[in-house]
């Protein structure tokens, strides 16, 4: 089966409409002006906002604030309600969605070090992450950890100087096939599980220092990739 074609990261359009064929991929930047994070706070449900002051950095404090409205804001955009009149449903294992009647639209988030991207369809599953390559993170012990031995030979056997950016992309791709599947980092759930079998995985570039994985229920022909404008009225 063919890989679905990526287009370059353009400017949202105005007329964006989601379908079960595509994906389409947002991406914005969470450093705002302090009015705007406010505004945006003011959009959150009172859950949404005591776990964003739950976070001491107030730098990520207020990135988890405007990732959020921000995501309120393009969901309102899209399916023509009020921002912060939506209501989500969360799943047994923490993955969000949108409650009747806009449950149609699947959703997820991610964000990291400045940037946060939306992976958005129509009736079919996604899940998404984005992932900072610190140069600082020991990613060994992780490795060990979390991944398989074969996983951990491969990563071994690359040059040194390609084995961080393997290893934080290989954790992108477990993270969004699990998303995706609405499990989340479970440490019981098999490598192999059948469950996930169903999901179809794209390498995704979103800056020269990060890098992303999207898991897609099945296959699509198409990923569109978008920039939004970084304003609180998309």
């Amino acid at each position: 089966m063919n890989p679905p074609s990526i287009t370059p990261w353009l400017p949202l359009p105005p007329d964006l409409l989601l379908s079960s064929r595509v994906v389409d991929v947002c991406q914005w930047p969470t450093d705002f002006p302090p009015d705007e994070v406010r505004y945006f706070e003011s959009l959150l449900s009172a859950a949404e906002r005591a776990k964003a002051n739950r976070l001491l950095d107030p730098v990520k404090r207020a990135q988890s604030i405007t990732a959020r409205g921000m995501l309120r804001t393009l969901l309102g955009r899209l399916i023509g309600a009020r921002p912060e009149k939506l209501t989500f449903t969360i799943g047994p294992r923490g993955k969000p969605s949108l409650s009747p009647p806009w449950s149609a639209v699947e959703f997820n988030l991610s964000h990291t070090h400045g940037l946060v991207l939306v992976a958005l369809s129509h009736h079919r599953a996604v899940g998404i992450d984005i992932e900072w390559i610190n140069p600082q993170t020991d990613w060994r012990p992780i490795a060990r950890q979390f991944c398989s031995a074969d996983e951990v030979v491969h990563l071994h056997s690359l040059p040194s100087a390609d084995q961080s950016r393997a290893f934080h992309q290989l954790w992108t791709r477990k993270e969004a096939l699990l998303k995706a599947a609405g499990i989340g980092l479970a440490r019981d759930v098999p490598h192999d599980d059948p469950s996930l079998t169903q999901y179809t995985l794209q390498e995704l570039s979103p800056s020269p220092d990060c890098v992303a994985t999207l898991a897609i229920r099945e296959h699509v022909s198409q990923v569109n990739q978008w920039l939004l404008t970084p304003t609180a009225g998309i």
